[in-house]
């Protein structure tokens, strides 16, 4: 249990073999000689069972580059710059909102739970495969409500919003791009047409309000940031590859998803 310990606080997770081999030294090192019965295969389970605070789960591929940005120094950092703001400012829990996207790929279903007769093997759900993208836009805010949906789809030409146009839009925001996701065009609708169509109450040059959002090319742009210039819109980005640890619609939204 010490060494399993150890081993995490030093950043390295053990796995099951690992564990499993470390028993089998303890034993040889008991009888004095390498040799004598392996540890048996329900060893690790019945072990696991006797120290209800450890567990096995599958472990999570973590890119190198989101590693680096565990460093407590940066995330105290983006807390110091978030905290100096939010005084200077005066914002509200309502001034403040958190902006990502989503992307969807429409005819791919996913594992579902099934009730087929026993003895069926093949429980299988039919997908058409055409893996089109459709990016979902979302906007929370720190006072817990929820800005309407930005949803936008690929398209090489504005002709296809007319399929949209007996739609009621009133409840959210349709739009096109290139390739499916977002880019300067789209970042530029978001902020001037959305954002200030659903915030409440609607921005003024005189209301202060901060978006947390990633330092994407899409948002942090010249048209974007004049608008928000204009609008006392103020801009906190994330650092670098740490989303996955700061970004709040990430980690408590989508993450579940």
């Amino acid at each position: 249990m010490r060494w399993i310990k150890r081993l995490e606080d030093w950043g390295f997770l053990p796995r099951l073999d690992m564990v499993k081999g470390m028993a089998q030294m303890l034993v040889w090192k008991k009888k004095v000689v390498l040799i004598g019965p392996p540890v048996g295969k329900q060893w690790i389970m019945r072990f696991l069972s006797h120290h209800p605070d450890i567990a096995s789960r599958y472990s999570e591929n973590l890119d190198c580059q989101h590693a680096y940005a565990h460093d407590p120094n940066k995330i105290k950092d983006n807390f110091r710059k978030f905290n100096r703001l939010r005084i200077s400012h005066n914002l509200q829990p309502g001034d403040i909102y958190n902006l990502d996207e989503k992307g969807f790929m429409m005819g791919m279903s996913a594992k579902t739970k099934v009730v087929p007769r026993v003895g069926r093997r093949n429980s299988r759900v039919t997908q058409d495969g055409k893996r089109e993208l459709i990016t979902d836009l979302e906007t929370i805010c720190g006072d817990g409500s929820s800005m309407a949906p930005f949803l936008f789809f690929k398209a090489k030409a504005g002709h296809s919003m007319g399929w949209y146009a007996r739609l009621d839009n009133s409840n959210m925001l349709l739009a096109y791009s290139n390739k499916g996701w977002t880019d300067d065009s789209v970042g530029y609708q978001y902020i001037s047409r959305h954002f200030i169509k659903f915030a409440h109450p609607p921005p003024t040059p005189h209301h202060n309000r901060l978006i947390i959002l990633h330092c994407h090319s899409s948002y942090i742009n010249w048209d974007f940031c004049m608008f928000c210039l204009e609008y006392n819109i103020i801009l906190l980005s994330l650092p670098a590859h740490s989303t996955h640890l700061l970004q709040p619609l990430d980690v408590a939204v989508f993450s579940p998803l």
